[in-house]
């Protein structure tokens, strides 16, 4: 495998478990769907609740407040952190260098598959007419190995039945790997090859997984869940009155939910929620993590993300971290950890449009096509782009259509509280629906913004957990490195090293650039040097002097 240097460049959310530190859990009574209760738990505290023992669930049935979750349905369930990945599935064998482009993503599932049936499909078997089922693991079939050599590839089956699992090792031990079908012609010689026969192919998935990336394995399922009964189940509530045990249940449903803080001095949400102090050993911090590539090694395959924890975790050991330390890869809500950060534009170069510069300098649009809702589009826009889009005027709302297939609503940037724009955008410009006399609220809580390209790109109210495409905007960011010298006059002793100076510092250059009609937004932080320090002496006859360079 290529070697990757851990140094500075593509975004991922790194997850760090410490032991011996404290934690809060916090109940939030008004009903949320599962995305919502997701992003208010990251917005004000650190994430949905994960589960680490029995001493987390017996703590949270203690001190739990029913009566302030009685509702019109889902009275006494809570949404909890865990998830069902369903659409995680990749091969058994990760060698990106053995797939062209697309290979790797090629399926044959036969209709109405894969289904998650009672909650159990993470393997996958070929039928015998060529089709793919999704089954339980553990169910015994012949598998079909693979001997690669390059591209090129041989099959072999073995007469003998195993597990997936065990087939798994097995092909690994025996031969290269269970076997990858990169096209309907390999399709088709694996189906000759097994005459009739139920077999296993090396395709698998993820199951359930924490959303704060904790690697917990400790699971409190109540009788005869998870089952997947009303498809499909793929977020977990707790039932409160059944000993806090675990159900599947659809994503949409709205219920209370339990957050978690893993710095109890970072409570900032309503006093409305109940909190409570966990006496527990755990806590859990979100870290973003730039990597540069030094080859074109693909930093989301499974085993070179392992392999960088494994540094990661080696080097803080190194530099006198103590304790038990876990350290997990944070997905995004497109199921990847890592994304390009300086070739982002051209790799959308054919969804965008770029503004003149005598309109409206630098601004981007880009049509994201993967369905979300209006909340799940508003943090995956702030975290690759700049927002959801604003559109100010009717030239915008006209190129924005130009972005979108005909016929097609998208999200955008307005939302209900006045109707305003979420990036703060003071633009009064409206284009509603006149044909339905938008915005309605037609579907109580219709508080969300789309634009309805069927109608000459109108714009309606609605409900906000709705799926659909959406449109980000991205504003040019330009750095500046300015040298800053500061006398210490009054007091010479003060460590212009000390992070609460340096704080102070920013604060009072932040300000004199307002005073000075600088209004823009203009972000300030501090350049390190070499040796760790931000300021270093300069020695003059008449005086002494701190230099450090701050970025704007």
């Amino acid at each position: 495998m290529e070697k990757l240097l851990l140094s500075l460049m593509a975004a991922a959310g790194l997850c760090a478990v410490y032991t011996h530190v404290g934690r809060q859990f916090h109940f939030v009574h008004e009903p949320k769907n599962m995305s919502e209760a997701l992003s208010y738990c990251r917005d004000r505290y650190t994430d949905l609740a994960s589960m680490d023992n029995m001493e987390d669930v017996e703590l949270l049935n203690r001190e739990a407040n029913l009566s302030r979750m009685v509702y019109l349905k889902s009275s006494h369930l809570v949404w909890i952190g865990l998830y069902d990945e369903v659409e995680s599935w990749r091969w058994s064998l990760s060698d990106r260098s053995f797939y062209k482009p697309g290979e790797s993503t090629f399926r044959h599932w036969s209709p109405g598959e894969p289904n998650n049936y009672l909650s159990l499909g993470h393997c996958a078997q070929m039928l015998g007419d060529g089709l793919w089922n999704d089954v339980p693991c553990g169910q015994l079939h012949k598998p079909v190995c693979s001997n690669v050599t390059g591209w090129n590839v041989t099959f072999v089956l073995i007469n003998t039945n195993m597990t997936w699992t065990e087939a798994q090792s097995y092909c690994r031990e025996h031969h290269t790997d269970l076997a990858s079908v990169r096209n309907l012609d390999e399709n088709q010689k694996i189906k000759k090859l097994s005459s009739g026969s139920l077999i296993w192919i090396g395709l698998f998935r993820e199951s359930w997984k924490w959303t704060d990336g904790s690697n917990s394995s400790f699971r409190y399922w109540n009788e005869n869940e998870p089952n997947n009964s009303d498809e499909p189940e793929t977020c977990v509530a707790a039932y409160l009155i059944k000993s806090g045990r675990w159900e599947d249940w659809p994503c949409h449903y709205k219920r209370a939910s339990i957050c978690y803080s893993a710095d109890p001095a970072a409570t900032t949400a309503s006093s409305q929620n109940d909190t409570i102090i966990k006496d527990a050993s755990v806590s859990k911090g979100v870290v973003k993590v730039r990597l540069v590539k030094s080859s074109s090694v693909d930093m989301n395959d499974p085993a070179v993300m392992d392999a960088m924890l494994k540094q990661i975790k080696q080097k803080l050991k190194d530099q006198g971290v103590k304790g038990d330390v876990k350290l997990s890869w944070r997905k995004q809500t497109d199921g990847k950890v890592f994304h390009k950060e300086e070739k982002k534009k051209k790799m959308r170069k054919k969804r965008m449009i770029t503004k003149p510069k005598d309109e409206l300098p630098d601004v981007t649009f880009a049509l994201i096509s993967t369905s979300m809702s209006w909340t799940e589009a508003q943090s995956y826009c702030r975290e690759h782009h700049t927002d959801l889009a604003s559109v100010r005027n009717l030239a915008e709302n006209q190129e924005v259509k130009q972005l979108v297939p005909p016929g097609q609503r998208v999200w955008i940037g307005l939302s209900r509280e006045s109707w305003k724009w979420f990036d703060g955008s003071n633009s009064t410009f409206r284009n509603w629906s006149p044909g339905r006399a938008e915005p309605n609220n037609l579907d109580p809580k219709e508080d969300c913004a789309a634009a309805d390209f069927n109608n000459k790109g109108g714009w309606e109210d609605w409900t906000c957990d709705w799926k659909r495409s959406y449109i980000c905007h991205s504003l040019e960011i330009t750095q500046h490195v300015i040298r800053v010298s500061v006398q210490k006059k009054k007091n010479p002793s003060v460590d212009l090293n000390h992070s609460a100076v340096m704080e102070h510092i920013l604060l009072q250059l932040q300000q004199q650039l307002k005073d000075e009609g600088l209004h823009a937004n203009i972000r300030l932080s501090w350049r390190k040097q070499p040796d760790g320090n931000v300021f270093q002496k300069e020695e003059s006859e008449e005086q002494e002097e701190e230099e450090g360079r701050v970025t704007c």
